[in-house]
């Protein structure tokens, strides 16, 4: 594993959904082409979420036809009065394989102590990484004021470099 960047990931937004300034979404062939480029330079790491729709399937499609089942998935979930678990039991099915990062959507969802509560009861009994996506400087220091996360996901591309 040490050999795998990890520090480069693959957003997939519009693997499952209208996304992007020109709301395309990916079909499968394009999904299947994109994740080969990414294995054959040694990129492992993909990023999903619940809300990206069919992102999680075409993944796990993907994953499921192929013999390498090495990558790193992170996936988020948002506050919902839904079973925290049984959303990242899905997730886990739709991929194929266990992601190993678990993050809160935003820090909206992270900063309600009762969604926090059962994201830390996840990592204890799926022995997965928690954490946040954040979108600013000022959610970062608040999260770490809260609670030290194992991951905190900022924005990083080359359209936007704010931090």
């Amino acid at each position: 594993m040490s050999s795998k960047i990890r520090k480069i990931s693959i957003g997939s937004a519009n693997f499952g959904q209208k996304y992007t300034f020109n709301k395309i979404e990916l079909n499968q062939k394009e999904v299947s082409r994109i994740l080969d480029f990414a294995k054959k330079n040694r990129i492992y790491c993909i990023d999903t979420a619940e809300a990206y729709k069919k992102s999680e399937i075409k993944i796990g499609n993907y994953i499921r036809n192929q013999s390498f089942k090495d990558w790193i998935i992170t996936t988020k979930l948002s506050k919902s009065k839904r079973d925290l678990l049984k959303i990242f039991k899905k997730s886990e099915k739709n991929l194929s394989i266990k992601p190993l990062n678990l993050l809160a959507h935003n820090s909206e969802s992270f900063f309600d102590n009762n969604f926090r509560k059962e994201l830390i009861r996840i990592k204890k009994n799926e022995n997965i990484n928690i954490g946040v996506s954040i979108y600013n400087e000022k959610e970062l220091i608040k999260v770490l004021d809260t609670f030290e996360p194992d991951i905190v996901q900022i924005p990083i591309n080359i359209l936007d470099k704010k931090f």
